[in-house]
């Protein structure tokens, strides 16, 4: 496309400069930051046989759109995916601002696609419908759907907000229960501001997970060294002056409730929740946090507290704005058409929901050997 320059990095330290000034000049979600898929390719994407495919495009010289992509092989296919695997939620691109959101996409991906190396097909999900309130440039392709996501406007102040959006039994039932682990220990709210905390908030939230994943028969993805490093690493910047925000409920000495997410600019990312197992579940201790969380950030004037992805009932509770999440599924190859018509069919079988129950189950039996 005339004033366009693409060019194509296939490693992060190259990227990094571009990455960075696009970083600054641009809309995006925190997903697509360089910290968040830097730590994602140390820990995890690399030992995946990942190769970065990092896509920056400039107009009239200015950072214009930047799409954070890699090749990863599955069986005999190579697909082109976004970067970011299974801790990402949103895959878009950075955009530089609404003129980014209203190019022709079909005519500047047919210029990407020239430029990338070679790759049977393009796997592109959880596409969000707008980029921080920008139409996505890249529904301008076939699309499908794919879930949903849920956030909640946090206007005009906490006490009204949750005076109108939860109901009555649940705001009772929540102090009932605030007054019940009183009677147990002090009830704090920690948000972790040194490393000490962070680990030791972060571990608890791997315990509660690991438990929750055995009890309700799902992948348990930290069973791989690679997903606990990937939380686990100090080296994360945190809110304010870096993307990762950790706090947790704590009882006494004890961390019953936790949450590990992110923070960037306006939007809060409410991403791993977790609570204590056996007595503690009868104190709703997953919510108690929920609530101090989302009183934090009325305080600190935030304006989208972001669920993400998951059509969880909790979630519609709390939320007034769901976002559709597509996919796009696209050849690259005469082998890779083998591929595309393969998911396609693929998706048909999977409506019948008792293959999709045996489908989850098999799946969560391969990953956990």
């Amino acid at each position: 496309m005339a004033n366009m320059d693409i060019k194509v990095f296939d490693s992060f330290e190259a990227a990094e400069s571009s990455w960075r000034e696009f970083e600054k000049a641009t809309t995006s979600y925190a997903f697509q930051h360089y910290d968040w898929l830097y730590r994602w390719y140390s820990h995890i994407g690399k030992d995946e046989g990942l190769t970065p495919c990092l896509v920056a495009v400039w107009k009239d010289q200015e950072p214009f759109l930047f799409m954070p992509m890699g090749l990863k092989k599955s069986g005999p296919f190579t697909l082109l995916n976004f970067l970011g695997g299974e801790v990402t939620d949103y895959y878009s691109a950075i955009l530089s601002h609404s003129d980014a959101a209203e190019v022709d996409f079909k005519a500047l991906w047919r210029d990407i696609r020239k430029q990338l190396p070679k790759y049977d097909a393009a796997r592109l999900i959880k596409l969000p419908e707008h980029i921080e309130g920008f139409s996505n440039p890249m529904l301008q392709l076939p699309h499908v759907y794919y879930s949903e996501s849920h956030a909640a406007t946090l206007a005009p102040d906490w006490e009204s907000y949750y005076l109108k959006q939860i109901k009555k039994k649940i705001r009772a039932d929540s102090r009932r229960q605030r007054k019940r682990l009183a009677e147990i220990g002090e009830v704090r709210f920690v948000i972790a501001e040194d490393a000490e905390t962070y680990t030791a908030i972060t571990e608890a939230m791997i315990e509660h997970k690991r438990r929750r994943y055995a009890e309700t028969g799902v992948v348990d993805w930290f069973a791989r060294d690679g997903y606990r490093n990937f939380y686990l690493d100090t080296q994360y910047k945190t809110w304010p002056e870096g993307l990762i925000h950790v706090c947790g409920i704590y009882v006494g000495d004890e961390i019953v409730a936790t949450h590990w997410g992110m923070a960037l600019g306006k939007r809060f990312y409410f991403l791993m929740p977790t609570y204590a197992g056996g007595d503690w579940k009868r104190y709703s201790v997953g919510r108690v946090l929920l609530e101090e969380l989302m009183q934090w950030c009325f305080d600190k004037e935030f304006e989208v507290f972001d669920f993400s992805l998951g059509g969880e009932q909790y979630k519609k509770e709390w939320c007034d704005k769901p976002m559709p999440l597509y996919e796009v599924l696209q050849a690259g190859s005469l082998f890779g058409q083998i591929y595309v018509q393969g998911q396609r069919l693929k998706k048909k079988i999977l409506k019948n929901p008792w293959v999709l129950d045996k489908a989850w189950k098999l799946r969560t039996w391969v990953h956990n050997r």
